[in-house]
């Protein structure tokens, strides 16, 4: 056994546990860690003029994450002491309560609306989007049914039909939203649990092509959505209308170069750059640490 070979075993011994000895993989735990600062980091350099501008504290948005975090903790604590056996036996249960809360978000009242969309409903400490537990109900619910489908599932040619029933009842309480990003990550659930269990290879060519041609279809049906796919596609024809976020973004990676400008030296997070703590963090994350920033998270992301 080589070096390499001997390190790599070593190495895996030390971050992974056995399924008898633990509920939870060990290097999973660490990676989970190790994003949630990159994303505290990131985070706090990148919300300093906003939260001077709105709060008058450069720290304001930092504060809240590591509540944010400490609450996940406790959250994730929790979670991990559910077997797999009570995730099966309440599967109905979650899914039944995705369905009414994907429901209540739009009733007027109930749900908040933010630039157009309703998808949050207001608590105290935080807003909940549904759409997120439904993707937890979901994967639950479908987990479940391929465990006691298992043979029909490998060996019907049809046999992703009713999985995908169950996925597009969620899509459309989510395109009614609206919300296009979530319909297509739950199409993304049900087709890798699919490969997962390893359906039909022909129903996966089919799948592809029904979801590309629902897609396209959504896409063309609003004008909306059809500005910002032109807008992604071209961000600079209009730089100062559908594409200034993302032209503005790129303009951040740019700068960055491949080792960055250096923590807190971005230019972009000074207002150039709409919601640069929030949905285009990772532009920040460019300018500052650059391509070599960008990459070790994916790195992380992708392990």
């Amino acid at each position: 056994m080589g070096f390499w070979d001997k390190f790599k075993e070593s190495s895996l011994q030390a971050t992974t546990v056995t399924p008898n000895s633990s509920l939870y993989d060990r290097a999973l735990l660490w990676l989970y860690l190790v994003l949630l600062l990159i994303g505290l980091l990131a985070v706090s350099s990148a919300s300093i003029p906003v939260g001077t501008r709105l709060y008058s504290d450069a720290f304001y948005f930092a504060k809240r994450d590591v509540v944010y975090i400490i609450l996940s903790c406790i959250t994730c604590y929790f979670t991990l002491q559910i077997s797999m056996e009570k995730w099966e036996k309440w599967h109905v249960r979650l899914f039944g309560i995705a369905l009414i809360l994907l429901f209540l978000v739009m009733i007027p009242g109930i749900g908040r609306e933010v630039n157009g969309a309703r998808r949050w409903i207001p608590m105290v400490l935080f807003n909940f989007q549904p759409a997120e537990f439904a993707k937890l109900a979901l994967t639950c619910f479908l987990a479940s049914y391929f465990t006691r489908r298992y043979d029909e599932v490998r060996s019907r040619k049809l046999s992703a039909f009713k999985p995908f029933m169950v996925m597009g009842l969620m899509g459309c309480f989510l395109l009614v939203q609206p919300d296009l990003g979530s319909t297509v990550v739950l199409f993304i659930i049900t087709f890798g649990l699919l490969f997962i269990v390893g359906a039909n290879f022909w129903q996966f060519i089919g799948l592809i092509g029904v979801g590309v041609l629902m897609f396209v279809w959504l896409v063309l049906s609003s004008a909306y959505r059809l500005k910002r796919i032109t807008g992604f596609m071209d961000p600079f024809k209009d730089p100062y209308g559908t594409g200034f976020q993302l032209s503005n973004s790129l303009m951040a990676f740019g700068r960055g170069g491949f080792f960055g400008e250096g923590l807190g030296n971005s230019v972009l997070k000074l207002e150039y750059l709409p919601e640069a703590h929030t949905d285009f963090v990772m532009a920040i994350v460019g300018e500052e640490f650059g391509f070599f920033g960008i990459l070790s998270s994916l790195f992380y992301s992708a392990y």
